[in-house]
């Protein structure tokens, strides 16, 4: 099984290797890493060679919905996932575990497991993002599995379609209400921590967090035919609280 990694960066080099490496240790045999490389400087030509599993393409700042639907588009894996410059995969098995998910008895048409948090500039680590008690009836209140965590099959990602360019931030909440709207859907929980998820990226920045995100989400909502309101966006910081707390 042909694994597919998305990796849609702005990154310098000395931030994206981590990721690289993250990937290159993994021990399932078949994987193709794709980067859909923003930056606007130049690349150390060592980076091409350091690391085989890689392939970049260069593209334009056109966001981060787009570059990943710009790596769906040249992935070639029969499962295809992302991974975030600055972020990790967990541990050396995390895609061999995916390879397994995929082929096991259920045929899921994604999967999703856990992530936890860690600070690149202190090294400190979590908490985690559980998707344990996820339900797929939380996403009326915006509740979601951890994008950083998703690979769906080939098929799957041809049924649901592109991320959605109208969204700069959230596009993700609206992907995931898509997928499990898709008709006969099957998922599956990994229950397990795949990635560490660097904080500071674009959608944990205050502002955002405050003000633009909320708007795209109200937005998703509208689109996706759910009755969304600031109290339920006040309920997602509720659920995410109890999470941690």
């Amino acid at each position: 099984m042909k694994i597919s990694l998305i990796t849609a960066t702005i990154d310098p080099d000395t931030v994206l290797r981590a990721t690289l490496e993250s990937v290159e240790r993994q021990t399932h045999p078949d994987v193709e890493h794709l980067v859909i490389d923003g930056f606007e400087g130049s690349r150390d030509p060592d980076i091409f060679s350091d690391f085989p599993k890689a392939r970049f393409i260069r593209s334009g700042r056109n966001g981060v919905y787009a570059a990943l639907n710009e790596g769906t588009s040249a992935a070639t894996g029969d499962v295809i996932g992302l991974i975030h410059g600055n972020d990790r995969l967990a541990h050396p098995g995390v895609l061999a575990h995916v390879a397994d998910a995929f082929s096991g008895d259920q045929r899921p048409d994604f999967i999703y497991g856990d992530l936890i948090y860690f600070n690149p500039r202190t090294g400190k680590r979590g908490p985690v993002y559980s998707s344990e008690n996820f339900r797929p009836e939380h996403l009326k209140s915006l509740v979601t599995p951890p994008h950083p965590t998703l690979y769906m099959s080939r098929d799957t990602a041809r049924r649901v379609g592109n991320y959605s360019s109208d969204y700069k931030i959230s596009g993700d909440l609206d992907m995931w209400l898509r997928m499990f709207s898709l008709p006969e859907v099957r998922w599956l929980y990994l229950p397990e921590i795949m990635v560490e998820m660097s904080t500071g990226g674009i959608s944990q920045q205050l502002i955002n967090i405050l003000w633009h995100a909320n708007i795209e989400k109200l937005r998703i909502m509208k689109a996706n035919g759910i009755d969304g309101s600031v109290f339920t966006l006040l309920k997602k910081y509720v659920h995410a609280l109890r999470r941690y707390i």
